[in-house]
């Protein structure tokens, strides 16, 4: 999990959330043959928070991909290589995976957030907070595996240092964003997930 301490917003919410998942599980049971409901209309608050984050929620994708070139400029090494030492770690084969367009829950969430803004159905919260969590963790993954790059090359680098190398290379300018905004992120996929249990 990142060491970022997510928004009184977000906690705010995800103490609502943590009062409603449980009713909305108990209601669907987890079968996959209940139909997704329609939700109510969003608060005018609810759809400006929604709104702020498009860009962040649509550069997702191109944010998780940027983690090898992020690791290799911090190595001093090609992006193949970068990416074969992420490939090779157990531990952050969820990430690795998420920087290939693999993960289904980048996607769920993804068009979650889009239809809560085109007033469509909503997935089963619990499929929305088993997803969210697995993006906690690849997100909680990406300045770990910076560094677990540049160990592998010789190169020692904290976290700070890993983050301040993100934040300032042009070229992974997408997921220095996403490191740094990853509360509001957080907090608008758990407004999808509120939405949802509704």
């Amino acid at each position: 999990m990142s060491s970022r301490v997510v928004s009184a917003l977000a906690a705010g919410i995800f103490v609502v959330l943590c009062a409603a998942v449980p009713v909305a599980a108990f209601t669907h049971q987890g079968r996959a043959d209940v139909p997704a409901a329609r939700v109510a209309p969003l608060s005018t608050a609810d759809r400006k928070a929604l709104l702020a984050a498009q860009k962040l929620i649509a550069d997702l994708p191109e944010a998780l991909a940027e983690v090898p070139r992020a690791g290799a400029d911090v190595a001093g090494i090609g992006p193949s290589a970068a990416r074969a030492t992420l490939g090779g770690s157990a531990e952050l084969r969820p990430l690795a995976e998420a920087v290939d367009g693999r993960v289904p829950a980048v996607t769920l969430l993804e068009a979650s957030y889009r239809a809560l803004l085109d007033d469509r159905p909503l997935p089963d919260p619990v499929a929305l907070s088993s997803a969210l969590q697995t993006l906690q963790i690849v997100e909680g993954d990406v300045l770990p595996a910076v560094r677990v790059i540049a160990l592998e090359h010789g190169r020692h680098v904290s976290a700070g240092g890993a983050l301040d190398a993100v934040e300032r290379d042009p070229a992974t300018s997408a997921l220095g964003r996403l490191l740094v905004d990853w509360q509001q992120v957080y907090g608008v996929f758990v407004l999808v997930e509120q939405a949802a249990a509704r």
